[in-house]
């Protein structure tokens, strides 16, 4: 079945883009930024604290060993994940009351147009087949993969490089940490949370 009304799809996927590199892409930068100052604290208590001493006496003589390895499994900040990260930049976007209304019209205008091309019957259907509002799912699923692609350009790239990993133990490289299973957009119900994406 041919799209009736592409142009306006194009439009509201315009649109996302544009709000999410005005609003959106800066949130993550502060949420990059804090994460990375309370990373470089937690280095600095722990390499003044009697365990990080001796970790790095043990470690002086042994080229390539990371007298910070410990910490990057234990420490508050600096076991953080990828995943980790972007739920941070997430829970700040929803936290925004601002945000989330806005968000909440684009997928109103998403909604308008889909049921302009299949009908508020076969809208209703799919969004019952989901588990959630369908407009709402959608502009969830679009607001994260643009976040994963963000935090893959620098310098988002570069806090991602110092996340531990705990799939293999140590810190991937930016392109396979970035390979997160993707996530439901209908973890929650939506009709008990209009406002919220």
């Amino acid at each position: 079945m041919a799209v009736k009304n592409s142009q306006r799809f194009a439009e509201i996927e315009r649109l996302m883009g544009d709000y999410f590199g005005c609003h959106l892409a800066p949130v993550m930068g502060r949420v990059q930024r804090d994460l990375s100052n309370r990373q470089a604290d937690e280095m600095r208590a722990y390499s003044n604290s009697t365990a990080g001493i001796l970790r790095s006496l043990a470690t002086a003589n042994m080229p390539g060993d990371d007298p910070y390895a410990t910490l990057r499994i234990t420490g508050e900040w600096n076991s953080k994940t990828t995943e980790d990260y972007l739920a941070m930049c997430k829970e700040a976007i929803v936290g925004n009351k601002d945000m989330q209304r806005d968000l909440a019209v684009m997928a109103e205008e998403w909604r308008k147009a889909v049921v302009t091309e299949i009908g508020r019957e076969r809208y209703d259907a799919l969004s019952k087949q989901l588990g959630c509002d369908l407009a709402y799912a959608y502009i969830e699923h679009c607001m994260e993969q643009l976040m994963i692609e963000k935090a893959g350009e620098r310098p988002y790239a570069q806090i991602l490089c110092r996340l531990y990993h705990p799939q293999g133990g140590t810190e991937q490289s930016v392109r396979s940490a970035l390979r997160i299973e993707q996530v439901t957009a209908c973890r929650r119900d939506r009709s008990q949370r209009r406002g919220s994406l």
